[in-house]
């Protein structure tokens, strides 16, 4: 079984991991102001205008009538668009993997996005020390980070951000440029990618499996304990399911979509509800989605949030399957549940939690169409989309499982260990990964346990749209409407506002698996009738 959804977006540790609490590198070593001598490439931020604006800002806070809050609004707008500008080049990179100067282009503009949010940090900072109106600035820095700013003149801040992101990027292609070797051998690629890993984790806040990073109001050992449950309830399900698909030289038979899913969705969502029809009209009409096909491009998929336009871009891969309509509904959950959010970037405080269960519950809702969209085959891909729930279930909670006990032995485990670890726990529960293959591991240490955490109120939703659709779209769009980019709301408190289970109450996860037992059992008994009736 394959995985999917695999997102590259290791930005959610520029957001998480403050630059400053990084290895400072010799300011002799640092040419600075010099990695600003090209900014006016029409395709690149111009942080040498923001350092200019902010310093302008600073010099006017003598004045009684200067506006800050006018300034501050400022400063949070240009770091959204050195956001959205990176945002489209890292669309058009993944799009032409083999583009060397898209590449190149992409790495300059992510720097120039940590560059901007440090410039804004050094204001806020500097708000809160100089400004007639102090406590304004407050909200935008933590008291711990202001000495730092303080300390350092904005162009060694710009510099040392320049040198932290260089060395985040070199990372990420070292373990990229690692994990192409496992043609070569796999049990090696493994152990070399599992010591990057370590040495990651080093480097962070590991405390409680770097839930903190995640504003998770869960713990790692309430994820540990559920996952011994999820072993014990839900792997017979999956097999019972897996059985019950066609298979045929080892491949699903029903693992093919002959329809463009994005016409699908143009034609479906906007049956489902008003606020959903809405997100549909404004993903096609202004041409908010990137399909990418073929072997020359990355074969993820993710959606990314513009503040600043009120918009959303959807990046899709798409390889002819059936799991090309599940990407691309689980993606639009994310449009639809991001878009219309204006949080700023530099104060977004993303729930991985809450935006997976808006994405994965969004591809439950198109469930009652599926006899119209697949006419006999229809079982066979509503079962699908069971499986692929069930298996993000499993997956999630393995992974973090594996997440939980290596940072429990840190200080002690080797990269032997660590891969020999991530292979003992993908085998109890039938996950076919390699660690090497995990990149989220690599790119967003703890992330990985909220596919999990979230497929299981995609699983109810599951339940709930095939018996009462509508009762399913009334709770979709509570759910939709939380952000999950605020900091504002914590998982299980959304969750059961809109009516879902407490999943680390006792015995919530085997209560659900009761309720998907009957949908599989149903689906045996109709195979079976439909046999004796041949």
């Amino acid at each position: 079984m394959r995985q999917r959804k695999l997102i590259v977006l290791f930005l959610v540790i520029s957001f998480c991991i403050p630059l400053c609490g990084c290895a400072v590198p010799e300011l002799s070593d640092i040419p600075v102001d010099s990695a600003e001598s090209n900014q006016r490439d029409e395709r690149r931020f111009d942080t040498a205008a923001m350092k200019e604006l902010v310093q302008a800002y600073r010099d006017s806070w003598e004045n009684i009538e200067t506006d800050l809050q006018a300034q501050i609004d400022d400063v949070l707008a240009a770091v959204d668009e050195a956001y959205a500008i990176y945002c489209r080049v890292q669309i058009d990179s993944y799009s032409d993997w083999e583009n060397d100067a898209l590449y190149e282009l992409s790495n300059a503009c992510i720097e120039d996005f940590y560059v901007s949010e440090e410039i804004a940090a050094w204001f806020f900072a500097n708000g809160c020390k100089h400004s007639t109106d102090t406590a304004l600035f407050e909200p935008y820095i933590e008291a711990e980070h202001i000495p730092y700013y303080l300390a350092n003149n904005l162009s060694r801040i710009m510099a040392y951000a320049r040198s932290d992101a260089a060395l985040q990027s070199e990372r990420i292609h070292d373990y990229y440029d690692l994990s192409k070797e496992a043609d070569i051998d796999i049990d090696a690629t493994n152990k070399r990618c599992a010591k990057i890993y370590l040495d990651m984790l080093k480097e962070m806040d590991v405390s409680e499996a770097l839930f903190d990073l995640y504003h998770r109001d869960y713990s790692a050992a309430e994820t540990s304990a559920a996952y011994q449950e999820i072993k014990e309830y839900f792997l017979p399900i999956r097999t019972a399911a897996e059985e019950l698909l066609l298979y045929e030289d080892g491949l699903l038979t029903s693992d093919v979509l002959e329809s463009d899913p994005y016409a699908l969705l143009e034609q479906y969502a906007k049956q489902l509800s008003p606020s959903i029809a809405e997100s549909a009209e404004k993903l096609f009409s202004e041409n908010l989605y990137t399909r990418a096909e073929g072997e020359n491009c990355y074969d993820g998929s993710f959606t990314l949030n513009l503040p600043n336009e009120r918009r959303g871009l959807m990046y899709t891969y798409l390889d002819g399957s059936f799991y090309d309509w599940i990407t691309v509904t689980h993606e639009f959950g994310h449009f639809h549940a991001d878009w219309r959010d204006v949080t700023p970037i530099y104060l977004q405080n993303s729930n991985m939690d809450i935006a997976e269960a808006q994405s994965q519950s969004m591809v439950t809702l198109f469930l009652p169409y599926y006899d119209e969209i697949f006419g006999d085959d229809a079982e066979q891909k509503q079962l699908l989309v069971l499986l692929d729930l069930l298996d993000s279930v499993i997956s999630g909670f393995a992974v973090g499982e594996f997440e939980y006990q290596v940072t429990q032995r840190l200080e002690t485990i080797t990269p032997s260990e660590t891969a020999a670890l991530f292979a003992e726990i993908m085998e109890e529960c039938g996950v076919y990964l390699e660690l090497y293959q995990v990149s989220h591991l690599f790119e967003q240490p703890g992330y990985y346990i909220s596919y999990g955490v979230s497929a299981l109120s995609a699983l109810e939703m599951y339940t709930l749209a095939s018996t009462d659709h509508q009762q399913a779209l009334a709770i979709y769009d509570k759910l939709s409407g939380y952000s999950c980019l605020s900091g504002e709301n914590s998982f299980r408190d959304v969750m059961q506002s809109c009516g879902f289970t407490d999943y680390f109450a006792p015995t919530a996860i085997g209560s659900l698996a009761e309720r998907l037992n009957p949908i599989v059992e149903n689906v045996n008994e109709q195979e079976n009738t439909g046999h004796e009736a041949a």
